[in-house]
């Protein structure tokens, strides 16, 4: 059940991005678009390390997401008042 809540949170996050237009920004950051100047590449032209590396770290990052959600709700394991 957690699984598949990281993965709902992960796909709000990419379409809050999307929205926002901040979407290239990090995938700039990440180094997809590595080596070339910030926004002078098409976006279709990823660098294949880049990319392959920021699908590696895509679970943990939407496990991450999910717990700066609960943390941000009060929901985390260790801050729950039971």
């Amino acid at each position: 059940m957690r699984e598949v809540r990281a993965w709902i949170v992960l796909t709000r996050h990419a379409l809050n991005l999307i929205r926002t237009g901040q979407l290239r920004f990090r995938l700039e950051t990440f180094g997809v678009y590595y080596p070339s100047l910030p926004y002078r590449s098409p976006f279709w032209k990823v660098a294949p390390r880049g990319a392959i590396l920021l699908l590696s770290r895509t679970r943990r990052y939407a496990h991450w997401l999910l717990e700066m959600q609960e943390l941000r709700q009060g929901l985390a394991r260790w801050n729950v008042k039971r």
